[in-house]
């Protein structure tokens, strides 16, 4: 995993979806200097904050640690209004959205192979 990568991602994410620190902070239950300490690298992401990050965003793993570059907007909610909105909420949806895509995949698959 390269660090920088993950810490770019993570700003990139947070710009691309019109959410400020403070809101990312408050949906994962942390102060905000955590949340900015790590998106510029100066502490580690756990697991935790990890998939709370991607059911968020409607992002992989991979993709949030740079590992693949395959990420697609379309396939989550994207706010542009951030204020008074409930960021578990649209992770929630986003979650359940993944849900459908692989079972659509996995459908596909089916009837193909």
């Amino acid at each position: 995993m390269d660090n920088n990568i993950t810490c770019i991602r993570l700003k990139k994410l947070r710009k691309l979806h019109n959410f400020t620190q403070k809101q990312l902070a408050d949906y994962l239950e942390i102060d905000q200097s955590n949340f900015s300490k790590i998106e510029n690298g100066k502490r580690n992401l756990n697991l935790t904050l990890a998939n709370k990050i991607c059911n968020l965003y409607g992002c992989s793993h991979e993709y949030l640690l740079g590992m693949t570059d395959d990420y697609d907007i379309e396939d989550v909610i994207v706010i542009n209004k951030t204020s008074d909105i409930d960021l578990n909420a649209i992770a929630k949806v986003n979650e359940v959205m993944g849900h459908l895509n692989l079972l659509a995949n996995l459908e596909n698959g089916v009837k193909n192979g």
